[in-house]
């Protein structure tokens, strides 16, 4: 190594010029260097009683140089023709280095600008470019959003609507992975797949979602459905999630809306169902509605006039819906007291001032011709014209008609002994007893 007197830049001992400022450098003697790998003379024989034993290998291996791994296209090429058969370059190849080269800055001083490459070295291989990042991977999750939205906007339900959305993110998803590894397996790189999986992984969860949340979303549709007064639709929803409670208490409250619009035989039927299937809270709520509707009912009957129909509804209402406040409300009015009239004679003409009552309970003796009354008696006078109105008299009761005779209470009978005049009430119903003649009274 010799150093430039002008730069001291470390140079080789061969070179003419400074590999950093181009300079010449001085003239160096020649200095015969011995290789140590060289063999100077035979090894010697050893004695015929020693077996021969095998070369060691040098203690020093030659180094590369980092840069001339190749040795004998350097040799081939060098500049200096007379360097190219000598004794050091044929001993230490790897030692050997071209006029000029400088080991620091690996460039060659040879006359040629540094740019250029010298005629001994060669091109590195190419290194493969960074692969481009590609976005037309897009238009699958895209068209998949697109195909989902247009197959779920037909369907009715949202329950269905989130299923079959989710059937098509499944799908897309599955497609956009298929499209990020064929693109990695192109590009010969995972960096331009992150996208496609990152965009899958989304369309999964989407999918997963509206599968997930497929029966809240029904079931907030049909109590949508409740509120709007739509109780069919809510009565269909309801029972597509599998809420039957729910179901059937949406068809109580649609046969409380028939009651309130007078259509009867709905509401029956709607709230009839209920009760069938319902238990616990739900069957008294089923109660109370159809003790509601069977009040209202027998109301409108009565208004008409139909004592038959209304008595039919309200003792369904008391007996389906004892306990409730229509069902109560119906067994009052059926065991209220009703008005038992009647006109007295005596030989055809009215006899006013006449004392008469109504029993429930009495004992007649014929062959005595005994007359024995007991419990409450009803009791009324007769006006001018004869007439009579007893008040207070229940309906289902069997009560006879007695009136004051010259040996106490006196009634009218039969062959057989039983009173002529008697009379049961009906429920919402008062009696006539007609005219009752007591000059034949025994």
């Amino acid at each position: 190594m010799q150093r430039c007197p002008h730069c001291h830049f470390p140079c080789p001992a061969t070179a003419a010029q400074c590999g950093w400022c181009a300079k010449p450098l001085p003239a160096q003697p020649a200095v015969a260097v011995a290789s140590p790998y060289a063999q100077t003379s035979a090894p010697p024989v050893p004695p015929p009683s020693v077996p021969p034993q095998a070369t060691p290998p040098p203690s020093h291996q030659p180094r590369s140089s980092g840069f001339l791994v190749d040795h004998a296209p350097l040799l081939s090429v060098a500049t200096d023709p007379s360097a190219s058969g000598s004794a050091y370059q044929a001993s230490h190849p790897s030692w050997a280095s071209p006029p000029g080269y400088t080991p620091l800055t690996s460039s060659h001083v040879t006359g040629a600008p540094p740019s250029a490459p010298t005629a001994w070295k060669s091109t590195p291989a190419q290194l493969p470019q960074s692969a481009s990042f590609t976005v037309w991977w897009l238009v699958v999750p895209a068209l998949t959003l697109a195909v989902a939205w247009l197959l779920a906007r037909d369907q009715v339900v949202w329950g269905h609507m989130l299923t079959t959305a989710a059937k098509a993110l499944f799908v897309g998803a599955a497609a956009t992975v298929l499209v990020g590894l064929l693109l990695a397996s192109w590009q010969r790189t995972m960096r331009v797949a992150v996208g496609p999986l990152f965009a899958a992984a989304a369309l999964g969860l989407l999918g997963g979602g509206g599968v997930f949340f497929s029966h809240t979303a029904t079931y907030l549709q049909a109590q949508q459905a409740e509120d709007r007064g739509d109780y069919a639709r809510a009565v269909q929803l309801y029972t597509h999630v599998g809420s039957i409670s729910d179901a059937l208490r949406a068809r109580v409250e649609w046969g409380q809306v028939f009651t309130d619009e007078h259509d009867f035989p709905q509401a029956q039927a709607e709230i009839q169902l209920a009760l069938a299937h319902t238990s616990g809270p739900e069957y008294d709520q089923a109660r109370a509605a159809m003790g509601h509707l069977l009040w209202v009912w027998g109301q409108a009957l009565f208004a008409k006039h139909d004592l038959a129909g209304t008595r039919a509804k309200w003792q369904s209402a008391a007996t389906l819906a004892a306990g409730t406040a229509d069902g109560d409300r119906a067994a009052l009015a059926l065991a209220a007291p009703q008005v038992v009239t009647g006109h007295m004679t005596w030989h055809g003409a009215p006899l006013p001032g006449e004392e008469v009552a109504l029993v429930s309970s009495w004992q007649f003796t014929p062959q005595l011709h005994i007359l024995q009354v007991q419990g409450t008696r009803l009791q009324a006078t007769t006006g001018d014209d004869g007439s009579f109105s007893i008040q207070g008299v229940k309906p289902g009761v069997a009560y006879i008609l007695i009136w004051q005779g010259k040996n106490g209470d006196v009634t009218q009978v039969d062959a057989s002994g039983k009173p002529l005049y008697g009379i049961t009430l009906q429920p919402l119903q008062g009696g006539d007893l007609g005219q009752i003649s007591i000059d034949n009274a025994s």
